[in-house]
C-alpha cells in the first residue's frame, strides 16, 4: 500500500492566502481533486485498519460548515485540535449516510497555521440520492 506523505510546512506566503477549489458547504459525494481549507476542531477516533495503517477521524471546519475529515498513517497521528491546514487532491464520499472528507494518496497536507480561523460548526449532511 502506498504511504501518504508527511505534513508539510509550506512557506506561509505560499498557501495562507490561497483560496481553496471548494468551500465545506459545497463539497458533495463524489467529489474528486479538491483543494480544501480548514480548523481541526477535534480529533474523534483513532482506528487500526487490517493493513498495519491507522486511520484517523476529525471533525474539521471552515467558515461556511464542518464535516468528518479521515487521514491515514502517521499524518493522522501528528494533526491536533487548532492546527489549520491545506490539503490538495482530496475527494469526498458516504459512509453511513455521513458526508466524509479524505485526504488522497497523491495529495499533500500543509500545515499553515493554528487557531486563529473562522469557521461555522454546522455539521454537513449529506444527501444520498
Amino acid at each position: 500500500m502506498e504511504k501518504h506523505t508527511m505534513i508539510e510546512q509550506p512557506k506561509r506566503e505560499d498557501i495562507f492566502h490561497k483560496k481553496p477549489s471548494k468551500e465545506l458547504k459545497d463539497i458533495k459525494h463524489g467529489d474528486k481533486k479538491l483543494e480544501v481549507k480548514f480548523i481541526i476542531l477535534e480529533k474523534t477516533a483513532s482506528i487500526p485498519l487490517k493493513n498495519s495503517d491507522l486511520l484517523t477521524q476529525f471533525l474539521v471546519a471552515d467558515e461556511t460548515a464542518s464535516i468528518r475529515c479521515n487521514f491515514f498513517g502517521e499524518i493522522g497521528a501528528d494533526l491536533q485540535p487548532g492546527d489549520i491546514i491545506y490539503m490538495n487532491e482530496a475527494y469526498a464520499t458516504t459512509y453511513k449516510n455521513m458526508l466524509i472528507l479524505y485526504q488522497g494518496k497523491k495529495g499533500k497536507v500543509h500545515r499553515i497555521g493554528d487557531f486563529f480561523f473562522n469557521f461555522d460548526e454546522t455539521l454537513l449532511k449529506s444527501k444520498v440520492q
